[in-house]
């Protein structure tokens, strides 16, 4: 199913239906027709069970998929004010990071409250699906991971001598591209997450990475896309041999071609692989939905998603 979501207003989630298109209305339209003013996003995240975005006043706004425990749902009253840079939707909680260089964090009170947030100033930070997180300090160097991913209760310096560039955290496991003119992958986890091979990255230069559930997608200088670990439902074998950006969820990959176009791979049990026709300018592969942003920077979502009210 496609969702457009056009609608700061989402209420009274009904019944999951995969099959119909719903559009959420703004009740003040503001415009001579009466129709819809759209909505647009800077950036989209889609995680486990919510979607968060970053409007062009750089402020965060999260949707829910479904009545989750440990989330507040459909829009969070906890999602933080501010002016943020990145939006990273993970399973039980999400992170974004500040225009400052703060990363702030919300949802699963008590993971959080057991792991903090480490006071620091960050260029770029990460959520994982399992209570995780990482950043590199500003300036860059050696990583900082917190959260139940490594069962500690402060957070741990990564790859000591490592300067890491970017990074991206996933199931149980993080990868990374190291910096110093290397653009190597690192990856790091704990060891019985490693079945499929995935902290063993192939070799090359790369220039960016995205860990799912149990595989990781990364493209090369050249924009070749290359994934490992887990492939039992083909989310790490990609149909082309290059695309311009690529994203991986828990089950299935996504990314963009040159020409913007969508395409995904891997598990559609929920329709998260047949993405619309349409030219994106971003793409985020979450469990069993996917969004991405159209040229116009409207949110287009698809797979299992609730079908929300148009009032």
């Amino acid at each position: 199913m496609r969702i457009l979501l056009t609608s700061l207003l989402l209420v009274a989630l009904g019944c999951t239906d995969t099959s119909k298109t719903s559009v959420p209305t703004l009740p003040d339209a503001g415009n001579e027709t009466g129709d819809p003013a759209p909505v647009t996003w800077l950036s989209i995240s889609a995680g486990s069970h919510l979607t968060c975005g970053i409007n062009p006043d750089n402020q965060i706004t999260c949707w829910s998929n479904f009545d989750h425990p440990s989330l507040d749902p459909y829009w969070s009253s906890e999602t933080p004010s501010g002016e943020f840079t990145s939006v990273h939707a993970g399973g039980n909680h999400s992170c974004g990071l500040s225009i400052e260089g703060e990363a702030i964090c919300w949802g699963d009170s008590e993971s959080l409250a057991d792991y903090p947030t480490p006071e620091v100033s960050f260029s770029s930070i990460t959520t994982g699906k399992r209570g995780h997180s990482c950043g590199v300090p500003s300036g860059g160097g050696e990583a900082l991971c917190w959260g139940s991913g490594g069962n500690e209760a402060s957070p741990v310096v990564v790859g000591s001598g490592i300067d890491f560039r970017m990074m991206s955290a996933g199931g149980l496991f993080t990868c990374a591209i190291t910096g110093g003119g290397y653009d190597g992958l690192h990856c790091w986890g704990v060891n019985w997450a490693d079945t499929d091979g995935q902290l063993s990255p192939p070799s090359g230069k790369y220039s960016t990475v995205s860990v799912g559930e149990s595989h990781s997608c990364a493209l090369t200088k050249e924009k070749e896309v290359r994934c490992w670990g887990s492939d039992e439902y083909g989310q790490s074998s990609p149909p082309v041999e290059s695309l311009s950006l690529v994203s991986s969820g828990w089950q299935h990959s996504c990314g963009l071609t040159e020409a913007k176009e969508a395409i995904c791979w891997g598990s559609d049990e929920y329709g998260q692989s047949t993405p619309p026709e349409g030219s994106f300018v971003t793409i985020s592969a979450g469990d069993k939905h996917t969004c991405a942003l159209n040229i116009n920077g409207e949110a287009i979502c698809w797979g299992l998603y609730p079908e929300p009210s148009d009032t």
